[in-house]
């Protein structure tokens, strides 16, 4: 059984909490047992378990992945750190 969830997003860097939708689909379903597979579909786009005990994780992901990815291209940070790395 295959159940679409449509996530909406307000910025161009966002963590979606989904569990709400995941959990209301799977009961949908009526199946009490059994495995859930997710899948994310977009070149950027991502799925990442974390439990949010801490309030501060998507933030901190979020500027993470802004300084490790940031807007413009070719001279990102991942680019200037694999050419530091000596061979």
């Amino acid at each position: 059984m295959r159940t679409l969830i449509e996530v909406p997003t307000h910025a161009r860097e966002e963590l979606v909490d989904i569990t709400a939708s995941v959990a209301e689909a799977v009961a949908e379903t009526g199946i009490q047992d059994g495995l859930v597979s997710l899948y994310v579909q977009g070149a950027t786009a991502g799925i990442m378990i974390q439990e949010n005990w801490d309030g501060s994780v998507p933030r901190d992901v979020v500027r993470l992945l802004q300084e490790v990815i940031p807007r413009g291209g070719c001279g990102s940070t991942i680019a200037r750190t694999a050419t530091a790395i000596p061979t």
